[in-house]
């Protein structure tokens, strides 16, 4: 054997860890030591800045730049006077970027990137006996490489790489840790660690590997300590085989629990399996299993068992052939999950659904199994059998797409069920008839046909066709209850039932009856059909529906699902729409349709534009101030050049639509009576809409004059289909669906003009006058005994009937410096009811003011006054202080020349209070004495109606002992008194608090109280009822007085709801007790209603590794349940 000392000077030891590490170069950086790559004088560095070397020191600067480690391009970049921050690929481009070199494309890894980060010692060491070499490194190493699942870094105290067998060994205080996107995924600390540096393989000795997962949001650490850990990689499967294994996720020296086994094997992504494993709980045993493997890959088959209390025993097994089941989190328990950090696509090998984990590509996040898993398209088949029941099979299939089809989904479910009978507190499928014990056997109908069977059948998709669409979604039940009684199912096995650790209870809800149905057929086309802008046939629209009703039966047994049938109740088809529009004039832009308007010369411009090349300028222009102009007091009003003096158009808008509707009798008697092709009577239905818009512009909205006409008819066609409906029955349903026949021709002008477009401080202002009149209206005065109905036509005459809308409005709005104040008026015109409205509002900085004024005309020639309103609102430190005022003033019901207030409120909020005063024009009250209560007087009276005070506020988290103890509170009051009626006053208090101690407990409490005689607080007051007053401090000190039941009583402040919740962990488990109790009104034996305090608890221990075994005590309705 020979062996030689490398010397270690940087250059060579670089070279040598370069060729043995990996086919990537592999860089020392302990300690750092940057290499000046290049002369260092200023003519040199010089050249380099100018981006013109010559070949060889260009490629010189490209080969450091590539091969330094971060700490030398850290180094490299301070002495050129660059910013030294960010990561080695920022600090390589940051160099290439100022030497003016484009950085060579980095061809893509043959394997792993190894960086030697940290070493002490280096040697280098033939055997030529077996001709192999080796590089050893040592004191303090430390490797890092990356892969498609993360990054990875080994250290070692010794770390041996063999060239020949391309292994690498690593001794004394050896290290693992594994990182994804940044975050630690998984650690290892060992004795030995020898690994394949090709593929990974490779053998642990005496090693603890931790890795952490989120269980119901809470992170636990579960580490896995082995005597020897070997992981083989065939292709592309992998295993991990251990020997002498314990894991937990105590951190108890020893243990508070662990789960020892001889041996422990993972395959895969999730398949795992354990031989002579024992559950031990301090040093106890408590569980032995012999042997147990767990597929972490899906099944196509999911059979569940269990126990329904009405429907029996149970098996349920469904069968996917497209597809997989979806995303569940009931199918094993928490710590056998997955981790919740990797996203998966899963592809189908033969009976089994393999989970493969899915890599981002590049920056591009991958999709969630969430976002995955809403993609698959899934064809599934269900078998189920109920010992009390009966069978039950079906098909669901769920596409997102399908060839032509947009989108299917598709159930087909059938039945053969028996009627369950109550019995007992449990259900029986058997009876008695004339003396013999039977089984009832369900049956139903389709349509009048008799079937042995129930069933539900579904279908809603899509077709893809061209230019448009066709939908439909149509529901067939033989019955309402066939959702409740078969597809309340299962694909996941609840294990906490299963062993004994849940009653039962479904948490989800189970479907509902259906009652009601609908099949519907739409679709819509747009036909493309055009003449320019003149004519678009914009689009067709056809639906057809059927609804469907529920009747009920009385010659079957009323727990019977036959008790109840589906019967048509409206058919309408067809509902056909059509669509058409077009411009007839637009300019400029087009003239007519087809015209384009004509394009210039190049070189020739509009006599008011100028051309930008001739355009110089040699500096801004001088002011007063030098460069510094102050802006014009105002802008100019004249008409910009660059503004259309008039813009025209000219549409249309035609609006076709034919509806048929039939109904069907709703006297049937039994489900052999349904029949869709007898309805009773219908009635077709034509309506027709065109609209016509006419707008003139003037210079981009200086003024704006448009006129719209608007032609409709509506005609209804009764139709007779049962030729045994009496004629006076006829007549009671014909005559109202021909009166609905209308036709009219509306008019509507608007002219809008905004004097100030280009004045901005008044540019929102404007003025506008509308008017809107019926100018021919029909009118249904008689029908004929032939069904004929005789029209009356009405003209446009100047009065309301015709005249629809006529107003003119104008407003002044003028923004300056940072404030904003509008004039406003309106004036309703004759024939309507005249009215004028005068608004005022002004926002200046926090202040902001309203006022509303409204006059209306009375029967005489005089205006009446109507109402003033004023509201203003100062606003301060961010909204924290506000003071509002609103009043309304109202002429006098006596006197109308008089004016009265309506109603006043005063508002004042000073950060968590509120104070509120409000006053109103109302009936005063007096009060009777008890057993008359209160009498309204008969005048009213502006009175103080409501004082009210509100005060919330909840503290900031504070933060105590180092952050280890945590607490919050919340309060909010509020009280409200009453003058008119004092017996209504009340004072409502709420109060809230949370408390934590970091890993030991958390505590949060919760309780409503209402005081409902806070007026006897008030001295005056209470004595208008005939009470006393109280002292509020004795009062309130009565109500937290815990030890004295009669003051509790004695208090005017009653608990209305009070929430406890404690959670204490205990390492491995928790406790965790929550209380609610309220107040409620029972009706004794002797018929008394009682008022007492309804309370509720529960107690529940849960395992952290394992939250699916839990034990609880539930106390409700006065009883306990375990």
């Amino acid at each position: 054997m020979r062996e030689r000392r490398v010397p270690e000077r940087r250059a060579l030891l670089f070279v040598l860890c370069s060729m043995v590490l990996t086919s990537l170069p592999a860089q020392e950086t302990t300690p750092p030591t940057p290499p000046p790559p290049v002369v260092q004088s200023p003519e040199t560095d010089s050249q380099e800045s100018a981006g013109e070397p010559d070949d060889l020191l260009t490629r010189t600067i490209i080969q450091d730049i590539m091969t330094a480690s971060f700490f030398e391009l850290a180094a490299w970049c301070r002495r050129l006077g660059l910013p030294a921050t960010g990561d080695r690929e920022t600090l390589k481009a940051r160099l290439f970027s100022h030497y003016g070199i484009t950085p060579p494309e980095t061809p893509p890894p043959a394997g792993r990137r190894i960086t030697l980060s940290s070493a002490r010692i280096a040697r280098y060491t033939t055997l030529t006996e077996v001709d192999e070499e080796y590089v050893e490194l040592g004191g303090g190493v430390v490797l890092e490489f990356s892969d498609d699942q993360g990054e990875h870094t080994i250290m070692a105290d010794l770390v041996v790489y063999n060239a020949a067998l391309k292994t690498l060994s690593a001794y004394g205080n050896v290290g693992y840790v594994k990182r994804r996107a940044g975050e630690e995924v998984e650690r290892f600390s060992g004795d030995f660690l020898l690994v394949k540096v090709e593929d990974a393989s490779g053998l642990f000795l005496s090693g603890t590997f931790s890795q952490e997962k989120k269980i119901e949001d809470e992170p636990l650490t579960f580490g896995t300590t082995a005597d020897e850990a070997f992981r083989y990689i065939v292709g592309e499967d992998e295993a991990v085989i251990s020997r002498d294994v314990s894991i937990s996720s105590s951190r108890g020296d020893p243990p508070y629990y662990q789960l020892a086994a001889s041996r422990l094997w993972l395959f895969g992504q999730s398949d795992w399996a354990v031989e002579h494993a024992v559950l031990k709980v301090g040093e106890i045993p408590v569980l032995y299993i012999p042997f147990f493997f767990y597929a972490g890959d899906e099944l196509v088959f999911h059979p569940v068992f269990g126990i329904d209390e009405r429907r029996g025993t149970f098996l349920q097994t469904t069968t996917y052939v497209v597809g997989h089941k979806p995303l569940s989190t009931e199918g094993a328990f928490s710590f056998m999950a997955p981790s919740e950090d990797q996203s998966f696509k899963y592809v189908r090998h033969g009976l089994f659904i393999h989970r493969i984990p899915v890599a981002p590509l590049g920056d591009q996040e991958a999709d969630s199994e969430e976002e995955a898993d809403s993609r698959e398209d899934r064809l599934k088949l269900m078998l189920d059998y109920y010992t009390g029941l009966g069978l039950f099979a079906g098909m669901e299939g769920n596409w997102k797409s399908l060839g032509p089809l947009s989108g299917l989904d598709l159930q087909i479910a059938m039945a053969r069920s028996r009627t369950l009978f109550p019995s007992g507190d449990g259900y029986t499928p058997y009876t008695l008839e004339g003396g013999e014990v039977v089984s009832r056997w369900d049956e139903s109908h389709f349509g009048s046909a008799e079937l042995p069977l129930r069933y539900r059948l579904f279908s809603e998709g899509g077709l893809k066709i061209p230019r448009g669409s066709l939908s439909w979604k149509i529901t067939a039940l033989s019955d309402p209850y066939v959702a409740p009684d078969f597809l309340d199912r299962k694909e996941d096995i609840a294990w906490k039932q299963v062993f004994g650790f849940s009653d039962g209870t479904d948490e989800d809800a189970a479907p509902s009856e259906e009652t009601s149905i609908s099949w519907l057929l739409r679709g819509s086309v747009s036909p493309g059909l055009s003449l320019g802008t003149l004519f678009r046939w914009t689009s067709v629209s056809l639906s057809n529906t059927l609804l469907w009703g529920v009747k009920s039966r009385s010659d079957v047994p009323s727990t019977s699902p036959e008790r109840t049938y589906f019967y048509p109740t409206t058919l309408v088809f067809p509902s056909l729409s059509l669509s058409f529009s077009g411009t007839l004039l637009s300019y400029p832009g087009g003239g007519r349709a087809g015209e384009t308007s004509p394009e210039l010369p190049e070189g020739f411009l509009p006599p008011w534009e100028t051309d930008e090349s001739e355009e110089t300028s040699e500096g801004p222009p001088e002011g007063p101030f030098g460069q510094y102009l102050l802006p014009p007091l105002f802008d100019d009003l004249s008409l910009s050049s660059s503004l259309t003096p008039l813009r025209l158009s000219s549409a249309y808008a035609m609006t076709p639509q034919w509806v048929s509707t039939y109904y069907y009798p709703s006297d049937i008697d039994s489900p052999e009576d349904v029949e869709l092709s007898s309805p009773s009577y219908g009635k077709h239905n034509l309506r027709f809409t065109d609209t016509f818009t006419n707008t003139a512009t003037f210079y981009d909205g200086f003024g704006q004059l448009s006129a719209q006409t608007t032609f409709s008819v509506n005609r209804y066609y009764p139709v007779r289909l049962d030729d045994e409906m009496s004629d006076d029955t006829w007549e009671g349903i014909r005559d109202p669906i021909l009166r609905q026949n209308d036709l009219y021709l509306e008019q509507r002008v608007q002219a809008v003009t905004k004097p100030f477009l280009l004045f901005l401080p008044l540019k929102d202002s404007s003025i506008s006058y509308t008017i809107r009149a019926r100018i021919v209206d029909e009118e249904v005065i008689d029908i004929s005994p032939d069904g004929l109905p005789r029209y009356d036509y009405h003209f446009v005459e100047w009065e309301d009937d015709y005249i629809k809308e006529h107003k003119v409005q104008s407003s002044i709005v003028l923004s300056v410096l940072g404030t904003r104040h509008t004039l406003s008026a309106s004036y309703v015109l004759p024939p309507l009811d005249e009215e004028v409205s005068f608004g005022l509002s002004n926002t200046m900085g926090p202040w902001t003011q309203t006022t509303a004024l409204n006059y209306q005309r009375g029967d005489g020639d005089s205006w009446e006054f109507e109402s003033l309103s004023f509201t203003q609102k100062l606003s301060f430190l961010e909204n924290n202080v506000q003071f509002t005022e609103n009043l309304k003033l109202v002429p006098d019901e006596d006197d109308a020349s008089r004016i009265r207030p309506e109603q006043h409120v005063l508002t004042a909020k000073l950060y968590p209070l509120t104070l509120q005063a409000t006053w109103l024009h109302t009936y005063p009250y007096t009060f009777g004495g008890y057993g008359v209560g209160w009498i309204k007087e008969d005048e009213k009276e502006f009175l103080l109606s409501k004082v009210s005070a509100r005060l919330g506020y909840t503290t900031p988290d504070t933060y105590l002992w180092k952050n280890r103890m945590g607490i919050r509170a919340t309060t909010s009051s509020t009280y409200t008194i009453t003058p008119i009626r004092v017996t209504d006053s009340r004072w409502d208090l709420s109060f809230g608090l949370s408390f934590f101690i970091q890993e030991f407990v958390e505590v949060s409490l919760s309780s409503v109280s209402v005081n409902r005689a806070a007026y006897r607080y008030i001295p005056g007051l209470p004595e208008k009822v005939g009470l006393e007053w109280v002292n509020p401090l004795v009062d309130i000190a009565r109500s937290f007085n815990f030890f004295s039941v009669d003051d509790r009583e004695e208090a005017l402040f009653k608990l209305q709801s009070l929430d406890l919740s404690v959670t204490h962990h205990l390492s491995d488990w928790y406790l965790s007790f929550s209380y609610s109790g309220e107040p409620a009104t029972r009706t004794t034996d002797a018929g008394i209603l009682e008022t007492y305090w309804d309370s509720s608890f529960s107690l529940t221990l849960a395992w952290k590794p394992i939250p699916e075994i839990e034990t609880s005590l539930d106390y409700e309705d006065e009883a306990f349940r375990f």
